[in-house]
C-alpha cells in the first residue's frame, strides 16, 4: 500500500516539475518583441520592394537587438511548438498591436 502511495505522489511531482518552463529560454516578452521586430522589418522591407533580402537576414538582426543567441532563440521556438495554444496567444497579441 505504502509503495502505491509513493509511486502516485511521485509521478504528481514529476509531471508538475515537467510543466515549467526552462530557464535557457526566450522570455515571453521578449521573444514577442522579437518576433514583432522580424514583422516589421519583413513589412518594411516589402513596402520598399527591396529584392533579394530573405527572413533569416530580418531573425539575425532581431536576435542581435536583443542580445539573443540563436540556439536559445530555436529552444524557445521548440518550447512553444510543443505548446501550440501559447504560440497562438503571442501571435494573436502581435496581430492585435499591428492592427493598433
Amino acid at each position: 500500500m505504502v509503495k502505491n502511495w509513493i509511486f502516485i505522489i511521485s509521478i504528481i511531482c514529476f509531471g508538475c516539475a515537467q510543466n515549467k518552463i526552462p530557464q535557457d529560454l526566450i522570455p515571453r516578452e521578449t521573444f514577442k518583441s522579437i518576433l514583432i521586430d522580424i514583422k516589421s522589418a519583413k513589412s518594411n522591407n516589402k513596402a520598399k520592394q527591396k529584392i533579394g533580402t530573405d527572413s533569416l537576414f530580418f531573425l539575425n538582426q532581431a536576435l542581435f537587438k536583443h542580445g539573443v543567441s540563436d540556439t536559445i532563440y530555436h529552444k524557445t521556438v521548440l518550447f512553444y511548438a510543443k505548446r501550440p495554444e501559447e504560440l497562438l496567444a503571442i501571435i494573436k497579441e502581435i496581430e492585435t498591436l499591428s492592427a493598433e
